[in-house]
């Protein structure tokens, strides 16, 4: 992805404890956090849903990590960030299995 269409997902740069965190979101409504500061794990990701309203949740069952990512270096965020704009949107059902702890992407049956 261009700079600039990034530039465009990068919603708001906040700081945060002894650094900064930057918020994306993207067209299908995932994003990311990301936190730079003395406690994180160098560049660390975690995968965001957004809502109405602004306002966000953690996801830990996407195919791009079932976690937090640490110690990314700059290369490797922007392949990350690219895999979370590719995730499909959610749609009712991947919110209620979610809801069940259940994951509904193809690539879990394998």
């Amino acid at each position: 992805m261009s700079e600039l269409a990034r530039t465009v997902a990068l919603l708001r740069e906040e700081p945060v404890i002894d650094g900064v965190q930057r918020l994306y979101r993207f067209g299908n409504d995932y994003g990311a956090s990301v936190i730079l500061n003395t406690i994180s794990h160098g560049v660390e990701l975690a995968v965001i849903h957004w809502k109405e309203g602004g306002v966000f949740n953690l996801v830990y069952n996407t195919p791009v990590t079932s976690d937090v990512i640490g110690f990314l270096a700059p290369e490797e965020l922007e392949e990350v960030l690219d895999q979370i704009e590719a995730l499909p949107p959610r749609d009712p059902e991947h919110i209620a299995a979610e809801l069940r702890g259940e994951t509904l992407f193809a690539d879990d049956e394998d």
